[in-house]
């Protein structure tokens, strides 16, 4: 081999090298915790006057215990404080494992009381929830020990100080969990602005759509390590259609799939960026 193919070889060969450290840095140690606010706007002529400029913030798969420990879970409480939503709601999966973490169950209701919303803060349950019955009952007392309510396989309207309302649907995890679709869906009107709150997003292909305008929804972490076409081949049960981003069905029904907050299995990222969601909604005339 001559000695300019050999340079050129080592030359292309110690570029490999500087990119995959890029990348291992990158996923390892930044991306993680380069949390980000994702600005969503919805109008429609459901959505009461009153309601006009009302803000949602969804969160979704802490997964406590990985990337969000005691050292920074305020970082985030102070990040979801900041938008100054009227409601909060958590997608899901709030501890990653409780085997070993059971003792920072009292920092983190603690942390999760800090959150404020103006009308309220509502959650439903993710499998990592579901992993045994003591971590179920952990998650929950955690959850309502912080203030928020348990929406699961439920509907409720909410208020905003007027006799005006919208409807706020939980439906359970389709894995581990036990969705009601028809007890969830008992008291929703058509006429009803209607958002739905299920962590796995694949939960929608059994529900009447025509009853749902927006759906949130987690569990998939945008993929975490997103890497196309291979990816999406390896996506967890509950989440192979709708997995990352916004889709919008035929009948005009939003679904709306967060990366998460937190990271689970690899304490990684790649090309999806944890996020909080801010949803903004407009009356439309």
């Amino acid at each position: 081999m001559k000695d300019s193919t050999k340079l050129k070889l080592i030359k292309v060969l110690f570029v490999i090298l500087i990119l995959i450290i890029f990348i291992i840095v990158e996923a390892f140690f930044f991306a993680p915790t380069r949390l980000k606010v994702n600005y969503r706007n919805i109008s429609s002529n459901e959505i009461p006057a009153s309601f006009d400029e009302f803000s949602i913030c969804f969160l979704s798969d802490l997964h406590y215990g990985t990337t969000y420990t005691e050292d920074n879970i305020y970082d985030l409480v102070n990040k979801v404080n900041l938008l100054q939503a009227d409601i909060v709601i958590f997608g899901g999966d709030l501890v990653d494992s409780l085997t070993k973490r059971e003792t920072d169950m009292n920092i983190l209701a603690n942390a999760f009381s800090d959150i404020d919303a103006n009308y309220g803060k509502f959650a439903v349950l993710g499998n990592h929830d579901y992993e045994n019955k003591t971590t179920t009952e952990k998650v929950v007392s955690t959850l309502e020990y912080a203030g928020f309510e348990i929406i699961t396989n439920t509907s409720m309207r909410i208020h905003n100080g007027t006799s005006d309302s919208i409807r706020l649907i939980g439906l359970d995890s389709s894995l581990l969990g036990t969705p009601n679709v028809t007890k969830a869906f008992d008291e929703v009107r058509s006429s009803d602005f209607s958002i739905l709150v299920t962590h796995t997003p694949d939960n929608v292909l059994n529900c009447n759509t025509s009853l749902i305008d927006l759906q949130l929804s987690g569990h998939s972490h945008g993929s975490q390590i997103y890497i196309p076409f291979i990816s999406t081949l390896i996506l967890p049960p509950g989440s192979k259609i709708y997995y990352r981003g916004i889709y919008t069905l035929d009948d005009g029904t939003m679904i709306y799939v967060t990366t998460g907050v937190g990271t689970t299995q690899i304490q990684a990222r790649l090309f999806t960026n944890p996020e909080i969601v801010l949803y903004r909604l407009h009356h439309e005339e």
